[in-house]
């Protein structure tokens, strides 16, 4: 017995973490019978008792590695072992910094009497049991009466705990926590200690609970009883490395009967060669939790996915942030915390969108950092793989959250120097996102000093959104924020609405949505074979919402984007005021030596027919304020037609914006820009600079564009260029002094396209025609299928 003491010693020393598994049985509740009373400080709403023997005074019992001889008990619903608790505590926090705790239902309860609260010990040495009981509690302290009764037993012979729980009544207003939080000293609790604590959460339905296991979650927000006659057994373990091979998940014949059963045993025992986990077919109320495993390598992979010919869907009930609240970190369906090597494969996350409950879980997929005791990063998310995912957050479904992310990737602080604890090298591949109202993907590195780094999103779909009730907040599809060097490649967005708008927008992408001057993207960005389309900000009470393709904020020095092969069209505003809708919107603000590469793009059909902004449609908006960046703009096709005729007299639609130049260049060959939007006074321009200094800043080399504003445009109110003063409207031969020798061969020509509105591949009298004649740029030498230039 002494020898496994002190293996349970070190190994709890070791990975600093809580080593129980964890069963759920039934057991009748017999209250205790003749039972010994504490002595309280405080009253029976919050109070707390001096400290009492565990068992004879001498006799010690094991927890996460430390004998103890002493406990205290809460009026709050959790006992705490040693001596020194001097309040009640009546705010739960399984990662806070009181230690010790062992909580059967922790949160600001109250009793009736102090004698509904009373111990005994039985047995005898070597296998005393501690039984700790309280009668007559209400769940919360302003509950009209008593709705819950439960007991801690404390077994010395093998340092078992078990929580019984009785006649349990539906808690008012209750946000307990339910588990056990080790001996780490934790110094900070701006973020839950990883492995310091293993929460339970109650999920399921009255008729039906099941329980789910965290110990990088802390699911302080349960508001469910477990079912009456229920018992948790937690029995402390040696770990032992899992072994590689196969293991089956979900029956009761497999290796582990449940996810968050195979999930606890990985971030106990950790691994000692690549394991994969095969989950039955079925439906599961659980999780898939997972820390920093031990032994997790390149080599020692994990793969969690569905049995052949299964289907694997993961419907967890009763999330621990309220419906009503902002973004949080600890209720996802699958959270990685600082876990590496991880293949999450083929499964089916469908929040359970609960309509008579506030609580839900808001994220499907959460890899992050792990959290040392004193707050800071311990490992960051790294080298995982998430395929072949269909991904279903309900959006206004049931109770209606503006928060619900399909992805997360999270960080706990903002000043780690530390790259390796980055959130990085991830792969979204092959997954289907729906049912978002926040993102489909949110990501957001330690800072703009220490992004993360590589993290790939390709081949995905994420559609399927419409937002019809609730309170107006933005759509963005994927919002990056802190990456460097992050590849979204050969993904499908689509068929986003919201009718609820008024000053929200809908975004495809958006980097750094908040334009801060310090959560910069960086490196080599990659934004190539996407197709964005259908997006709908189409409320009749919008007013500046916007509708965009792709856009970002401000970068950090240095940075490249690569924007090519790109389908964009179908993108509509219906604000009434600055309103925007814009294909790429490139706002570089001060970032000096920045590269943006646009080519092999199509761009049609943007709407924004109310709109009063200057211009208000844009198919490619450049910006850079005194940062000197180059933009390189080649072989793009940018339309705009006249299906839907603005209403707004003073609008004005574009092909192409540059504004906020200063010592910025651009580049502008081979490019089709089609412009035959009207209106009742709109004005339609295919160059639409913000001042007439900035045809100054178009390069040498710009020419071969294509120019097409109609076979008999109104010059009125049609041009192929503008001078930015507003006063008049001139054709681009009418400015050939001026920009001299910038698109010497030029051309206007009418293009027929397969579909203007949605495919702007050349067809009929286009094909070969000479007007359309551009010579190959050195390195662009295919065109948007992939296909050689002629």
């Amino acid at each position: 017995m002494k020898k496994i003491l002190l293996l349970l010693t070190f190994y709890s020393l070791l990975f600093g973490q809580v080593n129980y598994t964890f069963q759920v049985s039934t057991q009748t509740f017999t209250p205790i019978s003749g039972g010994s009373s504490f002595t309280f400080t405080g009253t029976t709403d919050d109070g707390y008792s001096d400290a009492v023997n565990i068992f004879d005074g001498t006799a010690t019992f094991n927890y996460c590695g430390t004998d103890f001889t002493q406990f205290q008990v809460s009026t709050n619903g959790f006992i705490r072992l040693g001596t020194g608790l001097t309040s009640a505590r009546p705010t739960d926090s399984l990662s806070g910094t009181i230690r010790s705790i062992i909580a059967p239902l922790w949160d600001d309860l109250s009793v009736s009497d102090f004698n509904d609260i009373t111990y005994q010990v039985t047995g005898e040495a070597g296998s005393y049991v501690l039984t700790v009981e309280w009668l007559n509690v209400r769940w919360n302290k302003n509950a009209p009466s008593s709705n819950a009764e439960f007991q801690v037993k404390l077994y010395q012979a093998d340092g078992r705990i078990e929580f019984l729980y009785g006649t349990m009544g539906t808690p008012t207003n209750g946000s307990a926590s339910i588990g056990l939080a080790n001996n780490t000293s934790i110094t900070s609790t701006t973020n839950p200690t990883t492995r310091a604590f293993l929460a339970v959460n109650v999920g399921g339905t009255p008729s039906a609970r099941t329980y789910h296991l965290s110990s990088g979650a802390l699911f302080s927000g349960i508001n469910n009883a477990p079912t009456s006659g229920t018992l948790f057994t937690f029995t402390p373990v040696t770990p032992t490395p899992i072994a590689a091979g196969t293991y089956t998940v979900g029956t009761p014949t497999s290796d582990y009967k449940s996810l968050s059963e195979m999930a606890n045993a990985l971030n106990i025992h950790g691994v000692a060669g690549a394991v994969t986990f095969e989950i039955a077919d079925g439906t599961y109320d659980d999780i898939i939790h997972l820390n920093n495993i031990s032994g997790a390598s390149a080599t020692n992979t994990i793969t969690i996915k569905k049995a052949t010919g299964a289907t694997v869907t993961l419907t967890p009930r009763n999330g621990s942030v309220n419906s009503t609240g902002a973004i949080a970190f600890g209720d996802a369906v699958i959270r990685l915390t600082g876990s590496q090597y991880v293949t999450i494969d083929g499964l089916r996350i469908i929040e359970a969108k609960q309509s008579t409950v506030l609580w839900r879980f808001e994220t499907g997929v959460n890899p992050g950092n792990s959290v040392n005791p004193d707050g800071t990063m311990q490992s960051g998310a790294r080298f995982n793989t998430f395929k072949n995912l269909y991904i279903d957050m309900g959006g206004t479904t049931g109770i209606a959250h503006q928060g619900l992310c399909g992805f997360r990737f999270y960080t706990t602080v903002g000043t780690e120097t530390d790259t390796s604890k980055a959130t990085s090298y991830n792969v979204i591949d092959a997954c289907s996102v729906t049912g978002f109202w926040r993102a489909g993907v949110r990501i957001f590195g330690i800072s703009g000093t220490n992004p993360d780094r590589g993290n790939v999103i390709k081949n995905c779909w994420f559609g399927g959104v419409s937002i019809t009730t609730g309170a107006g907040s933005d759509v963005r599809v994927l919002e990056i924020d802190c990456q460097n060097g992050i590849t979204i490649s050969d993904n499908v967005i689509e068929n986003i609405e919201a009718t609820i708008m008024t000053t929200n927008n809908i975004y495809g992408m958006w980097f750094n949505p908040a334009a801060s001057a310090s959560n910069l993207n960086s490196g080599i960005i990659t934004i190539s074979g996407n197709t964005i389309r259908n997006l709908e900000n189409s409320g009749t009470g919008t007013t500046t919402g916007f509708a965009v393709g792709i856009v970002s904020n401000n970068i950090a020095n240095s940075t490249t984007f690569y924007i090519y092969n790109n389908k964009i069209y179908d993108i509509y505003s219906n604000g009434n005021s600055t309103s925007r809708a814009t294909g790429i919107g490139m706002y570089m603000s001060t970032g000096t030596g920045a590269n943006v590469y646009v080519y092999n793009n199509m761009v049609s059909d943007l709407r924004a027919p109310r709109s009063t902004a200057n211009p208000g449609v844009r198919n490619l908006d450049c910006q850079n304020l005194g940062g000197g960046a180059n933009f390189y703009v080649y072989h793009n096709t940018f339309v705009l037609d006249n299906s839907v005729p603005p209403t707004s007299s003073t609008l004005k639609v574009c092909n192409l914006y540059w504004a906020n130049f200063g010592s910025a260049n651009l580049d502008l060959r081979n490019n089709i820009f089609v412009n035959t939007q009207l209106g009742s006074a709109a004005h339609s321009i295919c160059l639409y600079p913000s001042s007439s200094a900035n045809y100054g800043r178009l390069t040498s080399t710009t020419d071969y564009n294509l120019y097409y504003i109609g076979d008999s445009p109104d010059t009125t109110k049609q041009g192929i260029s503008w001078d930015g003063t507003g006063a008049t409207l001139r054709q681009l031969w009418a400015h050939k002094a001026f920009i001299s020798p910038r698109d010497t061969f030029a051309t206007q020509s009418t293009v027929n396209f397969v579909n203007a509105l949605s495919d702007l591949h050349l067809t009929g009298s286009s094909l070969g025609d000479n007007d359309l004649y551009a010579p190959i740029i050195s390195g662009y030498t295919t065109d948007i299928d992939g296909d050689t230039r002629q």
